[in-house]
Formats: C-alpha cells, sequence, structure tokens
C-alpha cells in the first residue's frame, strides 16, 4: 500500500514537467469536470470525454496504465500484454448509473472508449478481470466486470470487440469487407465452443445475437454500410445438442441478387441478409421452423422489415424461406415490407397476442403508388396469426398491447 503511495506521488511529480504530464492534467481536468456535472450536461460531453480518453492512451505516454490513476477509475492489463482494460462507474441523478470503460489494443496501439447503462441495482464496490483461456485454435481474452454478485459486462473476447470498434470507425469500402470477414471467422470459431455457446454476446458493441438454449440455436447477425447507403450484411448460425459437437454456419448475403424474394428458396450458405432481432418457433408437420424478424437498411432511398423462416435439411444445414406465410389467399415464402428511408416501421412480435403485428405501409401521395421509397405508416395496423401452419394476414388490426 505504502509502495503504491510512493509510485502514485512520483507520477504526480514528474508527469508535471512533461508533455505527458500536461495532457495527464488536462484529461483529469476534463474527467473531474464531467463526473460534477449535472445529467444533461454528463449526456452532451460525454462523447467528448471518451475520445479524449481514447487519444490520451494512444498518445507515447510513459505510463501506459495511468488511465487507472484518475479517481474512480480501476485498470487491469491482460498477461499475454495484448489488451488493458480501464473503468469507472459514473452516478446519475435521475437516469441509471452509467459504466464507462476502454479497451486498448497494444499490439495494434488503438484504443476505444464505451459506454453503457446499468440496469441493476448498483453497489458502491465493483470489480474488474481481464483473464485468458486457451481454445484449441486460439486464446481468448475475455472481460468481466461486476458489482457484488451480479454481472455488469462481459465481453467474452477483446479481440472482436476492438474488430467491431474499428469496423464502426472504417468507411472505405474495401477495407470495411475486409475488417467484417474477419470478424466473420473469429465469431464463427467463437461459436464453434461448447463453453460460449450459452453466451449470448450481450458484450459485444453492433452486433444482434438470438439464443434459444432449449433448441440449441444461435444465431448471430450484422451489417456494415458502404458511403454511398448501400447495406451488406453478415451471420453465423450455431447450432448445439447434448454429445454431440457445435455445428456453425457462416452465412452469405444473396439479398441483392434474390430475384422475387417472397417466392424464392435459399439454402445455406446463401440467405436473403438482415439484421435480426426476434424469433418465433413454430411447428409444422412436426417440423420446427423459426420466423425470424428482421431490418435491413438496403440503400439512400429505402430501407426494409424481413419476415423469414428458417428450417433445417435432413443433413443439418439451414434452409431459408418457407410457404408459411398466407397472404390474402397466397402463399408467400418470406415477406418484405419496403418503405422510405425517412419513415420508420413498427414489426414485432406481441406475446400476449401471440400475434405479428405491424403498421400498414401506403404511398405518402397517391402519385406515388408502386414506388417504395415513398411508401410509409397510414396510422392502421396489420397483423400475422398463426393458424394450422400458417401465419395468416389479418388487415385493419386495433392493437390494444401496443409498446
Amino acid at each position: 500500500m505504502f509502495g503504491r503511495s510512493v509510485l502514485i506521488l512520483l507520477f504526480f511529480y514528474v508527469s508535471g514537467f512533461s508533455a505527458f504530464g500536461q495532457n495527464y492534467q488536462k484529461l483529469l481536468t476534463e474527467w473531474q469536470k464531467y463526473r460534477n456535472a449535472d445529467d444533461n450536461e454528463k449526456d452532451y460531453t460525454e462523447i467528448s470525454l471518451r475520445r479524449s480518453i481514447e487519444g490520451f492512451i494512444e498518445s507515447d505516454g510513459v505510463y501506459p496504465d495511468s488511465v487507472s490513476l484518475l479517481p474512480g477509475w480501476k485498470g487491469e492489463t491482460s498477461l499475454n500484454g495484448q489488451f488493458s482494460v480501464f473503468a469507472a462507474i459514473v452516478p446519475f441523478e435521475t437516469q441509471p448509473y452509467r459504466l464507462l470503460y476502454c479497451l486498448q489494443d497494444h499490439n495494434a496501439d488503438r484504443a476505444f472508449a464505451f459506454s453503457r447503462e446499468i440496469s441493476l441495482q448498483f453497489e458502491d464496490e465493483w470489480s474488474l478481470s481481464v483473464q485468458e483461456k486457451q481454445f484449441d485454435k486460439d486464446t481468448i481474452v475475455y472481460l468481466d466486470i461486476y458489482s457484488g454478485k451480479e454481472k455488469l459486462l462481459n465481453i467474452p473476447d477483446l479481440e472482436t470487440e476492438v474488430n467491431l470498434a474499428i469496423l464502426s470507425r472504417t468507411r472505405g469500402e474495401e477495407a470495411i469487407f475486409t475488417i467484417s470477414a474477419e470478424i466473420q471467422q473469429r465469431i464463427a470459431f467463437l461459436m464453434e465452443n461448447a463453453e460460449l455457446f450459452l453466451n449470448n454476446f450481450s458484450g459485444f458493441s453492433g452486433l444482434s445475437t438470438l439464443l434459444l438454449p432449449g433448441e440449441g440455436l444461435k444465431i448471430v447477425t450484422w451489417n456494415v454500410e458502404e458511403r454511398m447507403g448501400d447495406h451488406h450484411f453478415y451471420g453465423v448460425i450455431a447450432t448445439y445438442q447434448e454429445d454431440e459437437d457445435v455445428k456453425v454456419f457462416q452465412l452469405n448475403d444473396k439479398f441483392r441478387e434474390t430475384g422475387q424474394p417472397e417466392f424464392s428458396d435459399l439454402s445455406y450458405p446463401d440467405w436473403y441478409g438482415a439484421v435480426y432481432y426476434d424469433v418465433i418457433p413454430v411447428i409444422h408437420n412436426k417440423k420446427t421452423y423459426y420466423t425470424l424478424l428482421g431490418y435491413n437498411g438496403n440503400d439512400a432511398f429505402s430501407k426494409m422489415r424481413i419476415v423469414d423462416a428458417l428450417y433445417f435439411s435432413e443433413e443439418g444445414t439451414p434452409c431459408f424461406g418457407a410457404p408459411l406465410f398466407n397472404i390474402n389467399g397466397r402463399l408467400k415464402k418470406r415477406l418484405v415490407f419496403e418503405y422510405s428511408n425517412r419513415a420508420e416501421m413498427m414489426l414485432r412480435y406481441d406475446k400476449k397476442e401471440k400475434m405479428i403485428t405491424m403498421d400498414h405501409l401506403a404511398p405518402m401521395e397517391p402519385v406515388f403508388e408502386g414506388d417504395r421509397s415513398y411508401y410509409g405508416p397510414d396510422f392502421s395496423y396489420d397483423a400475422l396469426d398463426y393458424q394450422e401452419g400458417k401465419w395468416m394476414l389479418i388487415e385493419d388490426v386495433e392493437l390494444r398491447n401496443r409498446e
């Protein structure tokens, strides 16, 4: 304890006479101002603070772990020396407390700061742990932050989280595809390990994960956007049953090449790309179909909501599209709702009513009939009700349980 106090005093003494020390004092002042601000000011200045922390860590400082010397911050470095993590918990008066944390990748000389609300009751005592785990093909470094016995954050692989952060700040078209392919390979590696199958990947930024433990199914999807607004999609599916190896499938986005998507079958590795946010298992003829609700940003003019059907072939590979959707007497294999990029569409599963409910789309003016880039909600609602093995369209429903 005495030795650490001496080191801290020496740190401040030496830092006062260096450019590094001046940068530290500037960051310390910004941090203290942020911590003492009201809730609105914290919201307004948080991004600036996070960028300052990143810049300070990435600078050629003599003390790579000095951020942990900021009041209220903790830090730890992985045993292999590749990653350092710094974190602090910030109190708010009228909002949930907030966790600020920064990941430093020493190999890439990069740092990325993040923020998350803490939804559970926070205790003053909290801990940070950076650990390693060896798998057959590689080593992962993971992060756990606890408040008492409650887990505030788990990042199951810091390498993936850093790559996702790099992807979010990359604009070059060739680069975003290269990084996304690397992330897809890494996610597939993580999902191959049964020990990680039940991890919901909620600690990763920019991924959507659907996990059905009872079904032995895990679906991870994400998207990238080109400068001109075109979206592209990546996905990985894993299936797992006890006493069997995890089966992992990397998907290949074919939504732009799929003609008549509402009547098309797609089988592994191809799929109609979307970021899935909900899944509803249904049984038809003793076979399980997973009804998927997804979002597709499409391009600069329109975006889409997708209702698709996932099932598995006799060989165990994923297939997309099944004649489960009865739209006014016509069977479709998936539903694609395209609408203006300036509008929003509600599409969700109502667990209480056991129906998929959605906004009804219509042209903004009669002259735009047929041009989906001018469609939007018309303040009426439709629903899909599962009856006798089919999702039946019900038009003009009254929503009693709208969230």
